[in-house]
């Protein structure tokens, strides 16, 4: 089986619900050819959805390095690392010792990469 086929059952896996097998599929493609940056940003947006944010990261970067100029995919790892950023907020403010000006700078940061992460904005305002 070749890449394209392997990523032709990602998506009926993807239409069937079944994420994981997507996954799986994604991962195979890629084995198939490594250096294929699309296969690497179908498997991030995957990984996205997933809830796998650290995994969607590094497949969001190969995809770049595979093709630095390509603007979707460079948006795509932006988004990712605004959710990151988000992410590592709520953790500083959940502690016990909780700084808030930390939490603060990581969603300024946050919403300088992805100007429509509303969560951002949601968690800047109880961090306020």
């Amino acid at each position: 089986m070749n890449g394209e086929s392997n990523i032709q059952k990602a998506y009926e896996s993807i239409l069937g619900h079944d994420f994981e097998k997507a996954i799986e599929w994604f991962e195979k493609a890629i084995a198939e050819e490594p250096n294929n940056a699309a296969y690497h940003h179908k498997l991030s947006i995957t990984f996205a959805r997933s809830n796998k944010l650290a995994r969607a990261i590094e497949h969001a970067s190969k995809a770049i390095e595979l093709e630095p100029i390509n603007e979707d995919f460079r948006f795509h790892l932006q988004v990712l690392n605004a959710r990151a950023l988000v992410e590592q907020a709520k953790r500083q403010l959940s502690m016990p010792s909780a700084h808030a000006e930390r939490a603060i700078f990581l969603l300024k940061e946050a919403i300088t990469l992805d100007p429509l992460a509303i969560e951002a904005y949601l968690i800047l305002g109880e961090a306020f």
